[in-house]
């Protein structure tokens, strides 16, 4: 939606480069960069304390570790990873 309200000329938006890569090779969005101070950004994983943990979990955890790491990899994220 609000990539749909940009591409309208209706406004900006503060996205992360990696969620709108695709309407910016396509020539629909541009991006430019914010600085002093850059925006900050905390990802956290979260399961609830009282159910343990199951093979679904950390299959899907390890997925988004990985993704994470591969977009920093490709320069589509400038995170430090903890």
């Amino acid at each position: 939606m609000l990539t749909s309200l940009v591409e309208e000329g209706l406004g900006y938006t503060l996205l992360p480069p990696s969620s709108v890569r695709g309407e910016v090779a396509d020539g629909r969005l541009e991006t430019a960069p914010i600085a002093r101070p850059a925006p900050r950004r905390e990802l956290t994983l979260a399961s609830p304390v009282e159910h343990p943990g199951s093979n679904a979990i950390t299959l899907i955890a390890k997925l988004l570790r990985d993704e994470v790491a591969a977009c920093r990899a490709e320069g589509l994220w400038d995170i430090q990873l903890t």
